[in-house]
């Protein structure tokens, strides 16, 4: 099983998972663990703990309300994370730092309470997706801080 390079977790009724699940799971790329409602209240640093390869998160339509600063913390190849349609209420500050590979992040829709600090240390990414009613004022906080310059922005 520790050959495993993607699980696709999506839509299984999932209600739980237990913490550091994915401790062996050292060669895995790609999880897919949207659409199960997750009774989690928030990913933190044991979430993923044991993943450093991944390239592709796809945690959407699940139910956590915080994202925790190191949730991340060892993975350090990713590429894609989808956040959409989640209850996240609150990333809190430097999440996403030091993802020097992470090309698109879409985080939940207008519930969460976005700062410009959330998305320091982005140096490649490409696509950053922010639903809200005013995303103008997110990218200018943005590009006052040096996080987009020409890139694809997504801000409907």
């Amino acid at each position: 099983m520790r050959e495993l390079r993607e699980i696709h977790l999506a839509y299984s009724r999932l209600r739980d998972l237990r913490k550091a699940i994915f401790t062996r799971l050292d060669q895995l790329l790609v999880l897919n663990r949207a659409g199960n409602r997750l009774g989690i209240n928030r990913f933190d640093e044991t979430t993923f703990l044991g993943l450093i390869r991944p390239i592709a998160l796809e945690l959407s339509y699940n139910a956590p309300t915080r994202i925790d600063a190191h949730m991340l913390r060892d993975v350090f190849f990713l590429r894609t994370v989808y956040l959409q349609n989640n209850t996240t209420e609150r990333i809190e500050s430097n999440a996403f730092l030091l993802r020097y590979n992470l090309h698109t992040l879409e985080p939940s829709e207008k519930r969460l309470q976005k700062g410009a600090q959330r998305f320091n240390g982005l140096f490649v990414l490409n696509r950053l997706t922010l639903v809200e009613p005013r995303p103008s004022r997110v990218l200018r906080l943005l590009q006052r801080e040096g996080a987009t310059s020409e890139r694809e922005q997504d801000c409907s």
